[in-house]
């Protein structure tokens, strides 16, 4: 049962600091598009379509 939800939580939007720079998608107000993440505070959430990580600024 404690599984389950851990996989649910990485579908919430979470705090997380990017130090490095890194390729990633990124949300904007127009959508989403894949380009570099720049090093700085960031939301950070699995996303359900793509798989992978998808970045909103705070």
């Amino acid at each position: 049962m404690g599984g389950r939800r851990a996989h649910r939580d990485v579908y919430q939007w979470r705090p997380r600091i990017v130090m490095i720079p890194r390729f990633g998608m990124m949300v904007t107000r127009d959508g989403a598009r894949s380009g570099l993440i720049l090093p700085g505070r960031y939301l950070v959430r699995k996303s359900r379509t793509m798989g992978q990580m998808m970045y909103r600024r705070t």
